[in-house]
């Protein structure tokens, strides 16, 4: 299809006549996500080769069997558990199908202290509907909230924090590629066991925006555009990491 990064209801098929979508969707759920890149999108991949392991990601989908889905923040003895949503905006980019991200994680408060992934939306929207969105998601999770900042998206971050959201800036730079803070710190954290992607009481309800989010991370590379789901999840656990220097050990900053 002409734009794989997209939701499945927004698919456009090269070859419509032969490939409609939902013939494409019903390949996409009977293969792996790497078998459906290789065949149909021409791309390839190897584990040798890549940041982030398929094995990895079948931790994380299988250390969500029976958890989930989430709605709203969870709580063990009556306490909400930290949440931090990364945004990753479209607004403003330069490329016109640019998407716009919406990543939610939340702190187990035992253990581990595992990162869950509560829910990820991803469109291309105006910029009152994504403030909308954060209001609704600041609502139900009580989310600290990462915005990339920079001279295009700057304004939307003033606009959130004027009407009272917690809207924190997040600078991007060199800091991408660090080899502990950077996007492919999170895959250490991935081989560690420290994420966890909800399946519901089966472990076959991964959400489909979770399968595009790993989809983006098996694919990733830091020559090229990084996807807009994976920059997201970076916002969001940055964040956490800032704010909640208690969970993260030795490499915490001071929460401010």
């Amino acid at each position: 299809m002409l734009n794989p990064e997209d939701a499945q209801g927004e698919w456009r098929p090269l070859w419509p006549e032969a490939f409609p979508v939902e013939r494409l969707r019903n390949v996409y759920a009977s293969t792996t996500p790497i078998n459906f890149a290789r065949k149909y999108l021409c791309q390839v991949r190897t584990d040798s080769q890549s940041r982030f392991h398929q094995s990895w990601l079948d931790s994380m989908t299988e250390a969500g069997r029976g958890w989930g889905p989430y709605r709203r923040a969870p709580s063990t003895h009556g306490k909400l558990w930290p949440c931090f949503t990364g945004v990753d905006l479209g607004v403003g980019d330069t490329e016109a199908d640019a998407l716009s991200v919406l990543f939610t994680i939340g702190l187990e408060p035992v253990g581990k202290r595992r990162r869950v992934v509560l829910e990820i939306q991803a469109g291309r929207w105006t910029a009152p509907d994504i403030l909308q969105r954060l209001f609704d998601i600041h609502a139900r999770y009580q989310s600290h909230i990462l915005v990339e900042s920079n001279a295009a998206q700057r304004f939307l971050v003033q606009f959130a924090s004027d009407r009272a959201l917690p809207v924190r800036p997040f600078f991007t730079g060199k800091n991408k590629y660090d080899e502990h803070f950077g996007v492919e710190s999170l895959a250490i954290e991935m081989r560690q066991g420290l994420w966890i992607v909800p399946g519901g009481s089966k472990g076959d309800e991964v959400p489909e925006e979770a399968r595009e989010w790993m989809r983006e991370m098996l694919f990733y590379s830091p020559e090229a555009h990084t996807g807009d789901r994976l920059m997201a999840s970076w916002f969001a656990r940055e964040g956490a990491r800032s704010f909640a220097p208690q969970v993260f050990g030795q490499h915490n900053l001071q929460a401010r």
